[in-house]
């Protein structure tokens, strides 16, 4: 279970506000005249132009490299500076370090490949570092994770051999929790100290062989998600039905329709699905620092589940 955060967010101000919602597809830039026919990009430091190519996306840092052979050479030099394996073994680290016991199998295998790479430092071609820094951007990100193995998770019957139990997964390396069978199906977490910006909050689930849902069409899993906000804080309920649970049974990804607003995004590690899913609430947006709680419910069906 983990808590993702993306960019902090503002809100434009005055007339600006009101033009962005009347379109807020609409951006207006504003365009120099020239009066030669010179070309001022090419006149900044390369430190500013390292700083503009660090604002864009690899594909739009890309496109700008075919435009003449200056940029081309001008990108070239960029990358190299930003496949420096100093600093790319940096936030590998870092982010290997504050996950500690939490990496997913993808990551596992990612995190070794990438280590292997940055060890041998041998010089790398443009299509190398691309992919290099394409596969980095999984450690930029900011994510905050929990296990439900944790005290400090909230689930029922946890750690009760008849009904919820705490065992080894070995291919994980790692303690999981295995629902054998309950009527009250409930998770819980609450995220302290949650500053301004934008978040997901996403768990990951594996659908055993021994599945037993046995919903009616009527009886709802419960998703819901609370942030703080100014004057009323934010809620987002999220109610799905068996043929939900029915698609990732079948390791399917459900319809937007069937979704409800949840996403569902399969693990693959050497192009073989290891049967972990990712499932993401939608987006929330944090206005003030403080609380953000997420909890799944299934409580409508009165059957044994498992």
């Amino acid at each position: 279970m983990g808590l993702g955060n993306s960019v902090p967010t503002s809100s434009p101000e005055g007339s600006a506000r009101e033009r962005f919602l009347e379109n807020p597809e609409h951006k207006d830039y504003y365009i120099a005249p020239l009066l030669d026919n010179s070309c001022p990009i090419i006149l900044q430091p390369l430190t500013v132009l390292e700083t503009i190519f660090s604002s864009l996306s690899l594909k739009d840092v890309s496109s700008f490299s075919q435009t003449c052979k200056l940029f081309s050479s001008l990108v070239g030099e960029f990358l190299r500076h930003e496949c420096c394996s100093s600093k790319l073994l940096a936030s590998l680290n870092s982010f290997v370090s504050k996950n500690a016991g939490l990496l997913t199998l993808f990551e596992q295998q990612l995190t070794s490949s990438l280590q292997a790479q940055l060890a041998a430092s041998t010089e790398s071609n443009r299509q190398v570092m691309y992919k290099l820094l394409l596969n980095m951007e999984h450690y930029n990100r900011t994510v905050d994770r929990v296990s439900v193995v944790q005290e400090k998770v909230g689930f029922p019957h946890r750690n009760n051999p008849s009904y919820v139990v705490v065992e080894r997964d070995d291919t994980l390396g790692r303690e999981v929790v295995r629902v054998k069978q309950v009527c009250w199906l409930q998770v819980n977490h609450t995220w302290e100290g949650v500053r301004p910006g934008e978040y997901k909050v996403a768990i990951r689930i594996k659908i055993g062989e021994n599945f037993r849902w046995p919903h009616r069409p009527e009886e709802m899993t419960q998703w819901t998600v609370k942030w703080p906000g100014e004057g009323v804080g934010g809620e987002r309920v999220v109610l799905v039905s068996k043929d939900w649970w029915n698609c990732i049974r079948n390791r399917q990804t459900p319809s937007l329709e069937v979704g409800q607003g949840l996403s569902s995004e399969w693990e693959s590690v050497k192009g073989n699905l290891t049967g972990w899913v990712r499932v993401e609430m939608p987006k929330v947006v944090v206005e003030k620092e403080g609380q953000v709680s997420f909890e799944l419910k299934d409580v409508q069906c009165p059957w044994w589940k498992g």
